[in-house]
């Protein structure tokens, strides 16, 4: 796999100027090859560009979120929407290449028991080092993405294996990544949960079972844990008693405190379950509480 780097550092100073980048502000930079497609992605923070190999700005993506998947765009609109390509700016090694892919195919295929069909999505090399933009690296990498494609024909993960050349010029694999497809969410998308009350409800408590050693000032495996929840009023109590005592026998909430009564005639023990003062909860005594269901 041989680049021409100063046709690629031409290209590069061409999308500096029609953009207005400094180089100071870019954190990656990517040349992507798909077969006879070829672009150069860009990021510069908050924004992800993808131009073409005559510097032509082909796509853009922008975003407060630092952390945002951009990059899933840019590559969802290379592999769909682009096409474009410069002669001479890089020299793939078919021979190596599809012995590569080949190779990968076939390891993912049984990382996931033959149960979803992977395809080759592109090759990614990094830029960094040949165009000047700050990195930790000694040098630059490249990937090979693979798109793991469930039932529905939906892709459902990528799995990026990055290599390094070594010495006799030969590419060795030195880390793979697995990204959830759906992590991503573009500007048009608007992403639903809708559950039942009943889901509604397991959520709450299982909520609450998660957090009790918070919430409560417990220990989770000295206790057991009580709730019911109103669907009229929307309340919810959630209680713990200590699950044995001193000789070993198991404790329980008797079953004439009744947790539906006792919600409706006690007050809240606290405002939110996030306030400031961290205390949430309240202490009675069962002989305490079964006097509240006479009220």
């Amino acid at each position: 796999m041989k680049m021409n780097e100063k046709a690629l550092a031409d290209i590069f100073e061409k999308i500096k100027a029609s953009e207005g980048l400094d180089v100071g502000t870019l954190s990656l930079a990517w040349l992507i090859v798909c077969g006879d497609k070829n672009a150069i992605l860009i990021d510069s923070r908050d924004e992800v560009k993808l131009s073409d190999l005559n510097g032509r700005l082909c796509f853009r993506y922008s975003s407060d979120d630092p952390d945002d998947e951009s990059y899933f765009e840019a590559i969802d609109f290379f592999e769909n929407s682009f096409s474009g390509s410069v002669e001479d700016t890089i020299t793939l090694d078919s021979q190596q290449t599809d012995k590569l892919i080949a190779e990968n195919i076939r390891e993912l295929n049984s990382l996931h028991d033959g149960k979803m069909d992977i395809r080759y999505v592109c090759s990614i090399f990094k830029l960094n080092k040949l165009f000047g933009i700050p990195s930790e690296d000694i040098q630059d990498s490249f990937y090979m993405r693979f798109g793991a494609v469930g039932e529905s024909g939906r892709t459902l993960l990528y799995h990026d294996i990055e290599y390094l050349q070594n010495d006799v010029g030969e590419y060795e694999c030195i880390d793979d990544f697995t990204l959830n497809a759906d992590t991503h969410i573009d500007k048009d998308t608007v992403r639903v949960i809708k559950i039942s009350k009943q889901a509604l409800t397991e959520f709450i408590y299982e909520n609450f079972v998660a957090g009790q050693e918070k919430y409560l000032d417990v220990k989770a495996t000295e206790v057991s844990d009580y709730f019911e929840l109103d669907p009229e009023t929307g309340e919810f109590i959630f209680c713990a008693v200590k699950l044995e005592d001193d000789d070993g026998n198991f404790l329980t909430l008797p079953e004439n405190i009744d947790l539906k009564k006792v919600m409706k005639n006690i007050p809240d023990t606290a405002e939110s379950v996030f306030g400031p003062s961290g205390k949430i909860y309240r202490d009675y005594t069962k002989s305490e509480l079964k006097k509240l269901l006479e009220k």
